[in-house]
């Protein structure tokens, strides 16, 4: 019997850390012998507040706007190859049967605060019409949401999982509170095999600095300047523009994102997955930190050694910069351990719900 996997994350935004997690969610259970797609399926509620739109006032309405529009244009191709269900916003109408088990992950998936998810029972197989259906998670996360307050009720379906696996302390806690069961703490899917190369594009000439996620700084950028112009780097950028770039990519698919850090120098970055995309290519990086990403990351800095590379934007120093320079301190690796429990807790989960 060919058993199909279904994959129930969030992937249709334009956001190169999320679609990068579903690709590599779907390639691994694929390499593991399965049949997978991503479901096609997001909340009504996380559908409109992915939307940008209203009435436009000013000139930086305008701007907003066509940087929506230019951002999100590269990524309508490849997210369409993740599936071939037909998008939905009804939980109803997803052909939950249709699948021998579902992953739920990575990403924020059990924020169940979140007013932008439309705290969605569908991520806790708590819908009625995913009765009997198995669920498994892989490096979930509840995000910033309060693990120590109250819980909805539709969270307890997690009892039912047939494994938990989740990327960080606070979402351990989470489940731990709920079900009585201490969860597997998983690598980010991004780290579980490689990128595929992207051929014939306009990459960056030279040696460069990439900067992501994160603006600069005003008082800081002038020192990062000076430390790429005596060494003689490009400072790149990509999604986001900033003033201290010199080379902006506006519009780049998500495969060309991930070679911006392949072929990086080092890194400045304030998200999870260019966190995690330093660690993966071995860069030295600084990661400014922020509320949304702080518990989501402190994991994978923690059991990699890099907690030092962590730095609150207020505690920014002209001398944080040599944490950029290759030789003055020990540089990110995905532990392989890790990285191989990892797989088998994958591969036990999905065997589990199809047995």
């Amino acid at each position: 019997m060919n058993h199909k996997i279904g994959i129930l994350t969030f992937h249709n935004g334009p956001n190169y850390g999320g679609f990068m997690q579903a690709w590599h969610m779907r390639n691994i259970v694929r390499t593991l012998g399965y049949e997978c797609d991503v479901i096609n399926y997001l909340h009504p509620t996380h559908v409109e507040s992915n939307k940008v739109y209203g009435k436009i006032r000013n000139v930086g309405d305008i701007k907003a706007r066509l940087h929506w529009m230019v951002k999100t244009r590269p990524f309508q191709k490849p997210i369409r190859e993740l599936s071939e269900m037909a998008f939905r916003d009804n939980a109803e109408n997803v052909p939950w049967g249709d699948y021998s088990g579902i992953v739920v992950g990575s990403d924020v998936i059990f924020d169940f605060e979140n007013p932008k998810f439309g705290s969605d029972p569908c991520y806790f197989g708590s819908h009625p019409s995913q009765k009997g259906v198995p669920f498994m998670s892989y490096a979930a996360s509840c995000g910033m949401a309060n693990v120590g307050g109250d819980i909805p009720e539709f969270c307890n379906r997690l009892k039912h999982f047939k494994a938990l696996g989740v990327r960080d302390y606070a979402t351990k806690a989470m489940v731990e509170k709920v079900t009585g069961i201490t969860p597997e703490m998983n690598v980010d899917p991004t780290w579980l095999d490689m990128d595929p190369n992207e051929q014939d594009w306009n990459r960056p000439k030279g040696k460069y600095i990439l900067l992501y996620g994160r603006r600069i700084p005003k008082e800081w950028a002038p020192h990062l300047s000076e430390y790429c112009r005596k060494r003689n780097l490009q400072i790149v950028t990509a999604g986001n523009p900033n003033a201290v770039a010199d080379k902006t990519y506006r519009s780049i698919r998500p495969f060309q994102w991930t070679e911006l850090f392949r072929g990086a120098e080092a890194t400045v970055i304030g998200t999870l997955h260019g966190t995690m995309y330093s660690i993966k290519y071995g860069k030295p990086f600084i990661l400014i930190n922020n509320d949304v990403i702080r518990q989501k990351v402190k994991e994978a800095v923690d059991l990699t050694g890099m907690g030092f590379r962590c730095l609150e934007q207020p505690d920014l120093r002209p001398e944080h910069l040599q944490l950029l320079d290759r030789d003055s301190s020990p540089l990110p690796e995905i532990p392989a351990q890790w990285k191989s429990d990892s797989i088998e807790f994958l591969r036990n989960g999905i065997s589990k719900m199809t047995s």
